[in-house]
C-alpha cells in the first residue's frame, strides 16, 4: 500500500487501522508506506506514533511538498511486494473495496487496474475538471472508464529508487507503460475530515500538463526526491 499524506493527520489513524482489519481478515501480506509530502500539520508525528504500533507501516517524510503524483511514484519505488495498490488518504474509499482491484485483475490479468466511480463524492469543481482530465487521456490512451488515484499496478512498471520522476503525472508514466489496464467499479464515499488540496490552479495545471502530452509536446520536467527521514 502506498499512500501519499498532505495534511491529514486526522485521518491517518482509522485509515491504518481499517487497511490492516482488511488485510488480516483476508490473510494478505501487506506493507503500507505513508509519504508525508511536506505537510504543515502534525501528519508526519502521528505516521511516527503509528510506526510504533504497526511494524508493517514505513515513514517517509520528504523535505518539501512535491506533488502526489511525484510522492506516490516514490512509495511505488520504495515498495517490496510483487503489487502496489495506491490510496487517497481523505477515508472517501473504503480499503474493503481494494478486494475490488484485486478480482478484476485477477480476471483480466492487467498490469494496471484502476478503481472508477460511478458516482464521485468530490465538489462540482473537481468532478468537473477530473471529467476534462480523463476527455483528455482516453482520446490520448484510447480506454474506456476513467482513471483515478485508487489503482493495483504490478511492481515492476516502478523503475530503480535511484530514477527520477520524468512526468507531472503518474498516468502519463504509467499509460505509456503498458496496454492491459482495467477497471473496476468502487463506492466513493463523502469526505468527512478536512478539506480537498484541489483547487482552481492546481485543476488547471493539471489539464495543462494533459493537454500537452495528448499534443505530443516535450516535457523536460525531471524529479528527484530529498528524503528528510525514513521510519
Amino acid at each position: 500500500m502506498v499512500i501519499p499524506v498532505y495534511n491529514s493527520a486526522e485521518t491517518l489513524r482509522p485509515l491504518l487501522r481499517e487497511l490492516t482489519g482488511f488485510f488480516e481478515r483476508n490473510a494478505l501480506s501487506y506493507e503500507v508506506i505513508m509519504v508525508d509530502d511536506g505537510s504543515e500539520d502534525d501528519s508526519w508525528g502521528q505516521i511516527c506514533q503509528l510506526k510504533t504500533e504497526c511494524p508493517v507501516l514505513t515513514g517517509i517524510k520528504l523535505r518539501q511538498n512535491s506533488g502526489q503524483h511525484p510522492a506516490t511514484f516514490l512509495g511505488g519505488q520504495m515498495a517490496q511486494g510483487k503489487w502496489v495498490i495506491t490510496l487517497d488518504d481523505d477515508l472517501q474509499v473504503a480499503p474493503q473495496e481494494i478486494g475490488g482491484l484485486i478480482r478484476k485483475q485477477a480476471q483480466t490479468n492487467a498490469t494496471i487496474v484502476y478503481g472508477y466511480y460511478p458516482e464521485k463524492k468530490h465538489s462540482f469543481l473537481r468532478n468537473k475538471s477530473s471529467n476534462w482530465f480523463n476527455v483528455l487521456l482516453r482520446i490520448r490512451y484510447s480506454y474506456e472508464y476513467s482513471v483515478s488515484s485508487f489503482r493495483l499496478i504490478k511492481k515492476d512498471l516502478f523503475p530503480p529508487l535511484s530514477t527520477p520522476f520524468t512526468e507531472r503525472l503518474l498516468e502519463l508514466f504509467l499509460l505509456k507503460k503498458t496496454p492491459y489496464i482495467g477497471f473496476a467499479a468502487i463506492k466513493h464515499q463523502d469526505r468527512k475530515i478536512g478539506k480537498s488540496g484541489y483547487h482552481w490552479g492546481k485543476l488547471f495545471q493539471l489539464f495543462f500538463w494533459v493537454l500537452m502530452d495528448v499534443l505530443r509536446l516535450p516535457s523536460f520536467y525531471k524529479k528527484r526526491f530529498e528524503i528528510a527521514e525514513k521510519l
